[in-house]
């Protein structure tokens, strides 16, 4: 018997996307802008000379290109953009608090360390879990069948007397 299942995206897991999206959008911009628009002098020599701003540049691109594949994998339900926006944010997470040790402004710590809470937690709910392991909300999970036990869950056999001593 076939059954049908509508997949659906979580609206979490959306979110994320979208933003994951808008932040690869921002990333191109500033990287086309550091390549393209001609540079101030005064920001040139801030950032360390030409050859850092056009490093910057190409970064900022190379990361707006990764961050934007990284968000079509979120919407189809890739389980390996999942992984590499939970390290992306752990990161930050753990670079907002050691931020805050040396001086920084803990309120932008903080609300860039709620952010990163909030797109993890989005990312691992049930809902979400369910989605990037290919499985609408209604599709029973069959990766472990319960008519198989667990061999964690089989009692204690009791020793038997090995049956050729007695032969």
């Amino acid at each position: 018997m076939a059954h049908d299942f509508d997949l659906r995206r979580p609206p979490g897991v959306t979110l994320v996307a979208v933003l994951v999206w808008l932040g690869a959008l921002f990333d191109v911009l500033a990287g086309l802008l550091l390549l393209i628009v001609p540079q101030d002098p005064d920001v040139v020599e801030a950032l360390g000379g030409t050859a850092l701003v056009v490093t910057f540049g190409v970064g900022s691109l190379l990361l707006g290109v990764i961050a934007a594949i990284v968000g079509v994998g979120l919407w189809v339900g890739n389980p390996i953009a999942r992984i590499a926006v939970t390290v992306v944010e752990v990161v930050g997470l753990a670079l907002s608090i050691l931020l805050v040790f040396l001086g920084a402004n803990i309120w932008n710590e903080a609300i860039s360390a709620l952010i990163a809470i909030a797109i993890i937690w989005l990312i691992w709910t049930p809902d979400a879990s369910r989605f990037f392991r290919g499985l609408a909300p209604d599709q029973p999970d069959l990766s472990r069948s319960p008519d198989v036990p667990d061999i964690t869950d089989l009692p204690d056999v009791p020793e038997t007397p090995d049956a050729r001593k007695d032969v």
